[in-house]
């Protein structure tokens, strides 16, 4: 666990960078077509097959090598707001009109992350991991992709969300 943590927290600065570059580019619901295309491109990068759900929901499933048929699904949300950011950060958003206000561009870069982690570690477990980066969370129209609810009971042995609170401490050590 402590080699899983190390390398975690030597992967913080790129994964900071990466939730910054979402930041700059927020994209509304449904409209999360660079997302979208980013995501994939990391996927590929570590090995991780995907398939496109919607127009820009996407879907990666990393097998393990050791034998097993067990599922788990860990998802993000990829959507911005339509707010006007305010924020005097090197990183604010570089769309008029449109900001991650809530999170999902550190939901996303943090289920990267994750991935990232579990595919270089393939080799310890077995059954599979998805991964859920669903889009329009923000306007309710996640229920109109293939990545509902319903359909995770179908296929998920258990279905892990994120959510950030500001007010938590950071972990040390």
């Amino acid at each position: 666990m402590n080699d899983l943590f190390s390398r975690a927290k030597a992967d913080l600065p790129s994964l900071i960078e990466l939730r910054r570059g979402f930041h700059r580019c927020p994209e509304l619901s449904m409209q999360e077509f660079h997302t979208a295309q980013r995501i994939e491109s990391m996927l590929d990068r570590m090995g991780i097959s995907h398939t496109r759900i919607g127009s820009t929901g996407v879907l990666g499933v990393l097998q393990g090598s050791l034998p097993g048929s067990r599922v788990i699904a860990l998802r993000a949300d990829t959507d911005a707001l339509p707010i006007q950011e305010t924020a005097e950060v090197s990183y604010r958003s570089q769309i008029d009109g449109i900001m991650h206000a809530c999170g999902h561009d550190a939901h996303t870069a943090c289920l990267l992350g994750a991935a990232k982690l579990l595919a270089e570690d393939r080799n310890k477990f077995g059954g599979e991991v998805r991964l859920l980066f669903q889009p329009g969370e923000e306007i309710g129209q996640e229920q109109r992709t293939s990545l509902l609810p319903e359909h995770w009971k179908a296929w998920s042995g258990c279905l892990v969300c994120t959510r950030l609170m500001k007010s938590l401490p950071a972990p040390s050590a």
